[in-house]
């Protein structure tokens, strides 16, 4: 408005605005006068009103369009002067006007104090951890750890380089959350700062119990399992680089669906060629997963881009901090193959866990089996014919693993060597014999009541049955023939002592020579009886013979014959299917090293991560190789691509579960899913649903907004290639580094390949033992299971069917889902 002259004065004006005087204020505007008119030190009438508390004054002019936003010289405007004065009555009238505008005013002038406070924290808390890494460093350089020895030394050493990777990976972020509480009414303000690892008083680990309070995401009074009942007020997420506060953000007590901020930056991040640490974004739900009871089994089912795999390997972190009597020697990790391996490998170290086994289910059975004959037979993928799925499903099976189990309680009488001690028995009398011509040719009476191998019949039996029943077949083969041979060696020894003091030396060695020899013999030919067994032959024996079979499957002669058959083809090929490893191993352990009956030998903890691609039998397995229910199982079913021989209901691992340790175990499902935008979740999600539908809850996306998938089905070859370079032109303008092309099989890549053989740095992945170290690929879908590119085509998306074949779905929606932000059909 400009200004016009009115009988009213500017200061008049304005002065009037500071003692309430309504009349001599709508005197002036009436007359045409500008509301928003300055004095020397910028000051507008509004700004007058404000600073005397005139709340009818501020809203007379508000209501005739004065701008509150005008700031004075020293560059506040009325609202801010309000808050500062504490001018509840004017801010009541500008929350009316201005409601959004007041609370970020008010929020700013508390952010600011806030921030320099928790700043400061950080500067105090890098400058010691500064000094701390500093003297580890000396420390190396003068390889000088404080040992009082050697072992010492090396001990320190080892904690020193340990503790000196912890100060720095904090060292540019001490911490990404702070949290405010008061415990059991006390007046006191309990402050605690969470970070990756404890440091000082007021550092926890997001490992630490009262980090919970954090994860929960809950203002007010609540019950905590540790601290009892609390009152808490503040839950801070920061933003910190380099040591400085970007950015923070506080929950507020009327939170309502929260969604992270912080969180939603990272996502909107490009991918990496490697699983990275996420404490500081991790949700309520993955929480849950992470601080569950470490003695109970865990199932967890969870959408793709979940979060699965790092919740997992948060939870072996959570379970080592508080737990100081598991050891991270002895945890294992599976995995699906040795590229998902590579793409985990470097979390663990970065949130303080290293030493921990990261292994597939082939590796780990081809480490522990002790039959050398293993290495004879190549190892196979199972068939997906009919009758190949049929055989898979049950060699994989509950009842096949009792067929297994029948079947070692026969080999145990089968190996009992008491039919074989005859051979001992006709030493023994031998041995009589030659005593007796002893005594005579020397006219001696040596009074030998205890010969060498008498009632040797009941003692074999007690050491097989009693003695050494604990042990492995073949470490009690071994025991009893040591102990034949230390008998032989204590007989002969004995005989020579009562000979020597009544013949002459010479006369010694030929008794000796004599004893030993045939004693011996027979002793070889009791061995020779008495033979090894491997763990491949009695399998092959089980599966192969139809009379063996028929002991333990009744009615299901089209069934046996189907297993004698495929067992003939595996013996003269010298291959092995993945669904005999399971009965192999089973075998093996009993005869050779009873791993599943020793505690001591078990791991302490185990995480099955793609849990959905066991059978029941390997569900059975990997819980008896840890100790009692200390297992986490994690998977998606809309994710069974083996489905010939895993499961398609988590029940079927309950029930592994059960007849295995007899213990029930817990089921979570993670309802939101990070990976992918939400255009492509959904669109992912209708591929999966039609299966899914009734067998467990579709993860929703958790609401990061992109382009819509792109579908351009039908194109000739030379069509689609072009649609890939355009594609990827477009995706590399963007800085989407990590492109994957995806196929429907191992076969489709070479031909895809071909195609696409002029487009520059394309790498071609066909084994799981390549590692992955970004950039653009080509890869079937099966090894991409488990991991996230910025991009994803699939290249041959006509050939899955869909509607007839459901693995042909499932293909598909494990392609879909490893796009982070954008998606190509082809």
């Amino acid at each position: 408005m400009s200004q016009k002259e009115t009988g009213i004065d500017k200061l008049t004006f304005l002065r009037a605005a500071g003692e309430g005087q309504l009349d001599i204020l709508k005197c002036y505007i009436e007359e045409g006068g500008d509301p928003d008119i300055v004095n020397e030190f910028n000051a507008t009438a509004l700004i007058y009103a404000a600073s005397h508390n005139q709340a009818r004054a501020v809203k007379y002019l508000l209501d005739v369009g004065a701008n509150y936003l005008i700031t004075n010289k020293k560059g506040s405007n009325p609202i801010q002067i309000a808050i500062k004065y504490k001018h509840n009555d004017v801010l009541e009238v500008f929350k009316k006007h201005a409601p959004d505008i007041i609370n970020e005013f008010r929020d700013n002038k508390m952010n600011k104090k806030r921030k320099i406070e928790d700043q400061v924290m950080i500067d105090q808390i890098r400058g010691r951890v500064k000094l701390d890494i500093e003297n580890f460093n000396n420390r190396i350089k003068t390889n000088n750890f404080g040992g009082a020895d050697n072992y010492t030394d090396s001990i320190l050493s080892t904690w020193t380089f340990k503790e000196k990777r912890k100060l720095d990976s904090i060292f540019d972020k001490p911490f990404f959350g702070r949290i405010d509480y008061y415990q059991n009414k006390s007046a006191n303000k309990n402050i605690y700062y969470i970070g990756k690892y404890d440091y000082g008083e007021r550092i926890l680990s997001n490992n630490n119990k009262v980090a919970s309070i954090f994860y929960q995401k809950k203002i007010g009074e609540i019950y905590h399992d540790t601290l009892g009942e609390i009152k808490i007020n503040l839950i801070r997420q920061f933003n910190i680089e380099d040591g400085i506060i970007v950015d923070f953000n506080d929950l507020k007590q009327n939170s309502i669906n929260f969604t992270d901020p912080i969180l939603m930056k990272k996502l909107r991040d490009s991918s990496d060629s490697v699983l990275k640490d996420v404490a500081e974004t991790i949700q309520e739900e993955q929480y849950s997963v992470i601080s569950s009871d470490s003695h109970v089994p865990l199932i967890v089912q969870g959408s793709a881009g979940s979060g699965k795999t790092t919740v997992a390997l948060h939870r072996i972190s959570y379970i080592i901090y508080n737990n100081k009597n598991m050891k991270p020697d002895k945890m294992a990790i599976f995995g699906p193959n040795k590229m998902f391996i590579n793409y985990i490998k470097n979390v663990l170290p970065d949130i303080g866990v290293g030493g921990i086994k990261q292994i597939t289910f082939y590796e780990w059975w081809k480490d522990n089996i002790k039959d050398n004959q293993k290495n004879s037979f190549k190892i196979t993928k199972s068939s997906k014919r009919l009758e190949g799925s049929t055989l898979s499903k049950f060699k994989g099976s509950l009842k096949f693993k009792n067929i297994v189990l029948q079947y070692l309680n026969e080999i145990e009488n089968e190996f009992n060597p008491e039919r074989f001690t005859y051979i001992l028995e006709k030493i023994n009398k031998q041995v009589k014999k030659e005593i007796t011509e002893f005594e005579s040719e020397f006219s001696l009476d040596l009074d030998i009541k205890n010969y060498i191998y008498e009632d040797i019949s009941q003692k074999i039996k007690k050491f097989y049955m009693v003695d050494y029943a604990y042990l492995p077949l073949q470490v009690r083969r071994e025991r009893i023939l040591r102990n034949i041979q230390n008998e032989k060696k204590d007989f002969i020894k004995s005989i020579i002592n009562k000979f020597e003091n009544v013949i002459q030396i010479s006369h010694l060695g030929t008794i000796k020579n004599k004893l030993n020899k045939f004693i011996t013999e027979g002793i070889n030919v009791f061995e020779m009886n008495w033979k090894n067994v491997s763990s491949l032959d009695l399998y092959f024996n089980l599966i192969g013979n139809k009379t063996i079979l028929e002991r333990y499957i009744e009615n299901n002669n089209n069934l046996i014959e189907k297993v004698v058959y495929e067992t003939k083809n595996q013996l003269k090929n010298k291959y092995i299917q993945d669904t005999d490893l399971a009965g192999i191993f089973v075998i093996d352990d009993y005869i050779n090293t009873r791993f599943l009956q020793s505690d001591f030998k078990k791991f302490d903890y185990l995480v099955i991560d793609e849990g959905q691609d066991y059978n029941p039998f390997e569900i059975f397995l990997l819980t008896n190789i840890v100790k009692k229910g200390r297992f986490t199982i994690l998977g998606d079913l809309g994710q069974t691509i083996y489905s010939n021989r895993s499961i398609n209901d988590w029940n079927e691992v309950v029930e592994s579960i059960k007849e295995s340790i007899d213990m029930k175990p817990n089921y979570l499902e993670l309802s939101l899913t990070y990976r992918s935008t939400s255009q492509i979740t959904e669109y992912s999600n209708n591929i999966i649903n039609p299966w899914s539908k009734g067998k467990y809850n579709l993860s929703t996306p958790f609401g990061r907004d992109g382009n819509p998938p792109k579908v351009k089905k039908g194109l000739k070859s030379v069509e689609k290639y072009q649609e890939v370079q355009k594609a990827i032109n477009q995706y590399q303008e963007k800085g989407l580094k990590n492109i994957a092309i995806l196929t429907r099989d191992f076969e489709s890549v070479k031909l895809a390949k071909k195609e696409l053989f002029s487009i520059n740095s394309l790498e071609e992945f066909v084994t799981d033992s390549r590692i992955y170290e970004g950039g653009l690929i080509i890869m079937p879908v099966t090894l991409s299971k488990g991991m996230e590119f910025d991009a994803v085509i699939i290249y041959d998306s006509d050939k899955y069917n869909i509607e007839r074949f459901e693995l042909d779905r499932k293909l598909l929606y494990v392609g879909c889902t490893r796009a982070l932000h954008e998606l190509l059909l082809l």
